[in-house]
C-alpha cells in the first residue's frame, strides 16, 4: 500500500499547491511542506519547484513527474484491489482447532479439550462456573500450561496432575 508521504505528495501534484493540498487532505500547511521536504530527501532529489515573481508559482521537476506517475498507478491498483475484495464473497474456511492443534498437544501428561472438560464439569454445574474456572485455571501461575497460538486464537493444554490437584482443592472448598 502506498506511504502517506506519497499520497500528500500526489495531493499537491493533484491540487496544485500545498494549501490546498493540506485542505483536501486535513492537514496543515506546514505539515505538508515537511512531508515533501522529507520526501525529497529520501528520494535524494527535488520534487517540486516554486517560481516567485508577482505570485508564487509551483512546478513539479521531472524527478517530480515520474514519482507522481508511479503514485497514481499504485493508487488506482489500490482502489481497484479495494473494489475487487467489496465485491466478493468473505468465503473463510471452516476452522477445526482440535485439527490445528492436535499434534501439538499429543503429550500423555497434558490435556485440553473434552478430556478437561469432563475434569471442569465434575466440579462445575452451570456454563458460568465453568467458565470462571477455567479463567482461574488458565490465570493460576501453580498450573503448569502448554499455550498454542493460531491465527488470533489462543488455546492452552493444562498438566492433568495440576488440573487434578487444582479441582480436589475446590472441592473441598
Amino acid at each position: 500500500m502506498l506511504s502517506d508521504k506519497f499520497r500528500v505528495f500526489t495531493a499537491v501534484c493533484e491540487c496544485g499547491g500545498l494549501t490546498k493540498a493540506g485542505e483536501k487532505l486535513f492537514i496543515s500547511q506546514p505539515a505538508i511542506s515537511r512531508c515533501i521536504k522529507n520526501l525529497e530527501e529520501e528520494m535524494g532529489t527535488k520534487l517540486i519547484a516554486f517560481r516567485f515573481g508577482q505570485m508564487k508559482k509551483m512546478h513539479i521537476t521531472r524527478h517530480g513527474e515520474i514519482l507522481l506517475k508511479h503514485c497514481q498507478r499504485v493508487i488506482l491498483e489500490e482502489e481497484r484491489l479495494k473494489q475487487e475484495l467489496a465485491e466478493c464473497e468473505n468465503y473463510i474456511l471452516p476452522f477445526e482447532p482440535y485439527k490445528v492443534i492436535k499434534n501439538l498437544c499429543d503429550d500423555p501428561d497434558y490435556v485440553m479439550g473434552k478430556r478437561l472438560n469432563q475434569l471442569v464439569s465434575s466440579i462445575a454445574q452451570t456454563r458460568g462456573e465453568r467458565d470462571r474456572l477455567y479463567n482461574t485455571l488458565r490465570d493460576d501461575q501453580n498450573v503448569r500450561k502448554k499455550v498454542f497460538e493460531s491465527g488470533q486464537r489462543r488455546f492452552y493444554c493444562y498438566h492433568i496432575g495440576d488440573v487434578e490437584k487444582y479441582i480436589e482443592n475446590m472441592k473441598i472448598d
